[in-house]
């Protein structure tokens, strides 16, 4: 009798085994799907908007005077602090 119980519980740890493998691969692929995709070259409005830089840099590389820049960059959202650094920056 003891001899059966020996040869079972091998079987029972390689399928424990299995299913918390599998387990964890599958909570690691539901965290992976998870992830976006990295976020260059954006800043956040006032908001908690993104806003993409190479959204700004036509407008600020544009031919608009300063005070429609400005108002362009406000209306996407920007905060006047963060319009003067992008401004004094040149849209670089």
């Amino acid at each position: 009798m003891s001899s059966m119980k020996n040869i079972r519980q091998p079987r029972r740890r390689k399928w424990r085994d299995r299913v918390a493998g599998a387990g964890l691969l599958a909570g690691l692929l539901v965290g992976l799907i998870g992830c976006g995709p990295p976020t260059e070259n954006v800043v956040v409005d006032q908001n908690g908007n993104s806003i993409r830089l190479t959204d700004v840099k036509p407008i600020v590389t544009g031919n608009l005077t300063d005070d429609e820049k400005r108002e362009a960059l406000r209306q996407m959202g920007l905060s006047d602090a963060l319009i003067d650094v992008v401004l004094a920056l040149g849209g670089a």
